[in-house]
């Protein structure tokens, strides 16, 4: 038997994830499908909710956490993840002995992204040498630019503007594509909890 290939493996992750295309599920439904989301900041679930959810907004994850559906906590690697309220509750203590050898090692901030830091073989979706500039030391992990299922580069929030980083130069239809989407991720990145356009 033939083993899938690079390709065939990069598209079942994204599909699992939800990165492939935009479902219309509610977003109860795909944060129990992921078991957890990266919360290390508190915009990052909404924004890896935004990522995979059609039509997404604020107020759909904000009414889950108010009615606490949903949970952020300590988790997953010893970090702050998002998690369904009775998920969590299975998960917490089978995790706890996990948490309780790390309380006291140095905590280290993290721009968490769930795709790489999930899976041991990242070669599904960053080369080794790209991976570099992702993961750069010190537990930081830069937020990525995904093109056609695979890291292409990095991206900042600037308070007002979102910084791309690509690692080399993108065909002109490529950097449409992801400047047009940085476009529609900048309201939501700026949310300061004033009404959504």
């Amino acid at each position: 038997m033939t083993p899938p290939s690079r390709r065939v493996l990069n598209r079942a992750l994204l599909q699992r994830q939800f990165l492939l295309e935009r479902t219309g599920q509610p977003p109860m439904n795909v944060i129990r499908h992921l078991v957890a989301l990266q919360a290390q900041e508190p915009n990052w679930p909404y924004l890896g909710l935004w990522s995979r959810i059609r039509g997404f907004t604020h107020a759909h994850l904000t009414a889950l956490l108010n009615e606490r559906q949903v949970v952020r906590s300590g988790l997953l690697r010893s970090t702050q993840h998002l998690a369904a309220a009775d998920d969590f509750r299975r998960l917490r203590p089978l995790l706890q002995p996990v948490l309780d050898r790390t309380a006291n090692s140095a905590y280290f901030r993290r721009n968490g992204n769930n795709i790489l830091l999930g899976h041991a073989d990242r070669s599904r979706i960053i080369d080794d040498d790209d991976r570099k500039q992702v993961m750069p030391g010190r537990a930081l992990v830069r937020p990525t630019i995904l093109i056609d299922g695979f890291v292409r580069g990095t991206w900042s929030f600037t308070g007002d503007d979102i910084r791309l980083a690509p690692f080399r130069p993108l065909a002109a239809a490529d950097r449409e594509a992801v400047e047009k989407e940085a476009h529609r991720m900048l309201p939501f990145v700026a949310y300061r909890g004033a009404a959504q356009p």
